[in-house]
């Protein structure tokens, strides 16, 4: 009897060690396939191998961890790329876009410098330098705020002045400094602004930059002979539109406009840095509304910002009665 059951135990140590050795080497083996993806992913820019290990294998929840940072690996370097490219592309617009008025500045300088011009000549080309120099400011202007928007996005909320203010009153200062150079250009306006006052919660920098450039984008680029600013408002908020007649924007220009330096087709871009719709888009944006583009070639153009009214501009109303 005892000799059976010491071959008994002997069998099962021997199974046991078997078993144990066989798991050993497997595991051994799952070892070194991760250590190859990991080594993959330390040298490789965009490693895609994956971990494959049977469900119930010893390490397959250590597998299914490791598969999940190489994914998000790869997302993150795809993202980086992305990127990258759109930097690139970034930078040769915007050296593009300096070089030429600064090299048409320096090409009227030297001009006026060396005497190559008459004196009637001086008075017929300083206007254009002028303009060449405005072109630039403006430029300047608009890249260094959009690095500054671009600097505090994560903290978007920290960066805003919110105030309580008519916004009637506000719309209506924005959009009266714009009558002389409308009526210069014979654009026909109609203001349609409300006269009772509007209390609403704003940064008064931001929306006062967001009718700037949309009225800019007017003025430049549409070729319109009317415009209309009209501000609506309801208990939830209010409606800012921006319309007029002009040649319009290309259905397939629309999901792209608001993206920066991005222009449309020459006939509407023949100037301009590609930055004022982005900054409106991304000031909207910090403002909590949302902003929106309808037009057909040839038909006009109408932009529409809408913000949502919190609870603290309907109790402020008190404040403008």
């Amino acid at each position: 009897m005892w000799f059976y059951m010491s071959i008994l135990l002997v069998f099962i140590g021997v199974m046991t060690m078997l078993y144990h050795f066989a798991y050993r080497k497997k595991v051994t083996q799952q070892l070194k396939t991760m250590n190859t993806v990991l080594a993959e992913l330390s040298t490789v820019k965009d490693a895609r191998q994956k971990i494959v290990l049977p469900q119930n294998a010893p390490l397959a929840e250590v597998a299914f961890s490791l598969n999940q940072l190489l994914a998000d690996k790869n997302e993150e370097i795809y993202k980086l790329q992305q990127t990258e490219q759109s930097q690139r592309t970034f930078l040769n617009h915007l050296s593009h876009d300096i070089r030429t008025p600064l090299t048409s500045l320096i090409g009227y300088l030297d001009a006026f410098d060396k005497g190559y011009l008459e004196k009637n000549e001086l008075q017929e080309y300083l206007p254009l330098v002028l303009k060449k120099a405005e072109q630039l400011k403006l430029l300047t202007d608009q890249l260094f705020f959009w690095f500054k928007l671009e600097d505090s996005k994560e903290m978007y909320t920290d960066t805003l002045d919110i105030k309580l203010y008519d916004l009637n009153e506000l719309t209506r200062e924005c959009a009266v400094v714009w009558i002389p150079l409308l009526e210069q250009l014979n654009l026909t306006y109609q203001f349609e602004i409300a006269e009772e006052a509007l209390p609403f919660m704003i940064d008064r920098m931001a929306y006062t930059r967001i009718i700037e450039n949309l009225l800019n984008n007017c003025v430049q680029h549409s070729q319109a002979k009317r415009l209309c600013l009209c501000l609506k408002s309801d208990r939830n908020g209010v409606r800012l539109i921006i319309e007029d007649d002009g040649i319009g924007i290309s259905e397939q220009d629309q999901p792209f406009i608001f993206q920066k330096l991005y222009r449309c087709d020459s006939a509407r871009s023949q100037s301009g840095s590609g930055l004022g719709l982005a900054i409106t888009k991304e000031l909207v944006r910090r403002l909590g509304g949302n902003i929106s583009v309808k037009s057909q070639e040839n038909q006009g153009c109408m932009f529409e910002v809408w913000l949502s009214k919190n609870d603290f501009s309907t109790k402020g109303s008190q404040d403008f009665l």
